[in-house]
């Protein structure tokens, strides 16, 4: 491994390590957890009914290293590189997808500053990459982590909780790539997040700067449906669109549904749809780009040998159709993908 990877880490280790002994408050502060976790797969993937040499074969998909605990009362860090994501195009803040300390004001009021995810509602996003095996031609595309500030304020009763995001844009890279001019972006993420048995909201508004001055506004809508104890279902809306564009409504927008059945505690399994499309006749989505309109069907199963996360071995075909006309597409017509593989994740304290 690269040293520039290591040295930082082992920097932050050596910190942490030091708060061992540290006491607060009567009681022992929980300073360090580690987990690694590893993903591998074989891939098969057809276009057109042609194999696609380039996506097939055995291959390492994620590799993390996670880190998290406690700094001093109410205060709390947690750190996620993805070991696999570090090379020659990478730096190693790009790799890391956490990083932040997370400060409890109040017993309701909350304050995170640091790398994070960018909050775009939808219970799709929520899923780590490691548990992802088909997305959304929005969340392929779209860059789901940077660095800024977050507050989660819960109401009374615990069932709900508001926040408020203030982050760098997601697309501010993209911009100074295409200009050749730095610029400074940002996202302006609001969300509500809730929990009430049968249904689980997770909904967002956005604005986000897609060049300098310009703003594209999101409103994410992920509706969770939990039937019994063994089943969920997610649907999840998504509309996307500039400040006065007309019209404003579900001419750039994204619909997915995952049905999740849980038989027992070794076994999971798993439907997805998902419809991306955008008719704007504008250029102001970097993510599903202006004429895409491409549908998404898939199944899988999931089979845990020890009954928890620490072993999980995955099954999934998905097949796609439709146009995808971004320039760097990883959804594409007449797609079929199969993959099987392993997960394993190991907890150290």
């Amino acid at each position: 491994m690269d040293r520039t990877i290591l040295r930082p880490l082992l920097a932050l280790l050596t910190l942490l390590c030091l708060t061992l002994s540290s006491r607060a408050e009567g009681r022992r502060l929980d300073p360090i957890h580690i987990d690694l976790e590893a993903r591998g797969s074989y891939h098969l993937d057809y276009v057109a009914g042609t194999l696609n040499e380039g996506r097939t074969g055995f291959r390492g998909d994620i590799f993390n290293f996670i880190m998290w605990g406690e700094l001093a009362p109410k205060l709390e860090y947690k750190a996620r590189m993805r070991l696999n994501g570090v090379n020659s195009d990478y730096s190693f803040f790009d790799a890391t997808d956490w990083l932040y300390l997370s400060y409890k004001l109040t017993d309701r009021l909350s304050l995170l500053a640091g790398k994070w995810t960018i909050y775009v509602a939808g219970w799709e996003p929520e899923l780590a990459p490691i548990d992802c095996f088909q997305l959304s031609v929005f969340l392929y595309h779209i860059p789901c982590y940077a660095w800024g500030v977050t507050s989660f304020y819960t109401l009374p009763g615990e069932k709900d909780t508001l926040g408020a995001q203030l982050c760098e844009s997601p697309f501010r890279r993209e911009w100074q790539q295409k200009s050749g001019t730095p610029a400074s972006m940002y996202a302006y993420n609001f969300f509500w997040e809730g929990s009430h048995g049968w249904y689980d909201p997770l909904w967002s508004a956005n604005v986000i700067e897609y060049q300098p001055g310009k703003f594209i506004n999101y409103l994410y809508l992920g509706n969770r449906f939990n039937i019994g104890t063994k089943t969920e279902l997610d649907l999840d809306l998504g509309n996307r669109a500039t400040f006065g564009q007309k019209p404003f409504f579900f001419s750039d927008y994204s619909l997915t549904a995952r049905l999740k059945y849980y038989p027992s505690d070794y076994l999971k399994l798993i439907l997805r749809a998902g419809y991306d499309t955008n008719k704007s006749g504008l250029e102001a989505d970097y993510v599903v780009t202006n004429g895409t309109e491409i549908s998404q069907v898939g199944c899988g199963v999931e089979y845990f040998p020890y009954g928890d996360n620490r072993l999980r071995l995955h099954g999934n075909i998905g097949y796609a159709f439709g146009t995808n006309t971004h320039p760097e597409a990883a959804v594409l017509d007449r797609e079929m993908l199969l993959d099987v593989g392993l997960t394993w994740r190991i907890h150290a304290k």
